[in-house]
């Protein structure tokens, strides 16, 4: 059983967008106006920066914006 958190609504952009900052190396991405942007520049972060991705990376974006809403 996952302890992630999830987004229950996703019509509506988060008070100061959506925003991940990478554990890895601290840089922060965002703020984006929406959730599929956000995932598009962390896996492109990750990638140029070979940093392997986590295979739930999507989720741990996702439980990272939960927290701090």
């Amino acid at each position: 059983m996952s302890n992630l958190q999830y987004l229950g609504i996703t019509d509506r952009v988060p008070k100061g967008g959506y925003t991940f900052t990478v554990p890895e190396n601290g840089y922060r991405l965002g703020p984006f106006h929406t959730l599929q942007e956000l995932h598009d520049k962390v896996e492109r972060h990750y990638v140029d920066n070979s940093i392997p991705l986590p295979d739930n990376w999507r989720e741990l974006v996702v439980d990272q914006l939960c927290q701090r809403l």
